[in-house]
């Protein structure tokens, strides 16, 4: 980004995600401050210009070490014997957590040929279903990208990854949790 007068000034916003010039350019189009754009030359940058309305992404898992077939739910021993509590000191625990698991959203299939890529932590529940690792009243996390198409990995620290078969379409609306229970083809 060049600053006023031709000079390069470095400006660096990391939140585990790729910006690009152009994405950055369009962020600050997208809040109508075409002002601010003028060429390749970008005149005054606030903060609040690079940050975009959020997108929230929901999915249901399960994992098999905690699995129990009997109830069909996950057991959250972790949680009731204070093993993330002591883990998370100062987190919100919800009182059906079986662990975290990290959920990032990229949009392509492959990493390496992303140029968006977030990370959220979020509590996985008993009953697949996961919460806002910070506000555990949420059944959703949200992340600051522009709306569109992205596919969903669910990681956690025991069990391999897992990612959505297609793009999912997300938006600031609340989604429905994308179901990885139904089917194997649910997964990539």
């Amino acid at each position: 980004i060049r600053a006023r007068g031709g000079g390069m000034m470095d400006a660096t916003y990391n939140d585990f995600g790729v910006y690009t010039e152009n994405e950055i350019k369009t962020r600050i189009w997208d809040r109508a401050d075409t002002a601010a754009i003028a060429g390749n030359l970008v005149d005054t940058v606030y903060y609040s210009q690079f940050y975009t309305p959020n997108v929230r992404a929901s999915v249901k898992v399960m994992l098999e070490g905690p699995y129990n077939t009997a109830s069909n739910l996950m057991s959250k021993t972790l949680n009731t014997s204070g093993y993330l509590a002591t883990r998370y000191p100062g987190s919100t625990v919800h009182p059906d957590a079986v662990d975290s698991i990290n959920i990032e959203l990229r949009n392509r299939d492959s990493a390496a040929a992303s140029t968006t890529r977030k990370f959220r932590p979020a509590w996985l529940l008993t009953d697949g279903t996961i919460r806002s690792f910070a506000d555990t009243t949420k059944n959703y996390v949200e992340f600051d990208t522009t709306a569109g198409n992205y596919y969903l990995v669910v990681r956690h620290v025991n069990h391999l990854a897992v990612m959505t078969a297609t793009a999912q379409a997300l938006t600031a609306s609340t989604p429905a949790p994308y179901d990885f229970t139904i089917a194997q083809t649910q997964a990539w």
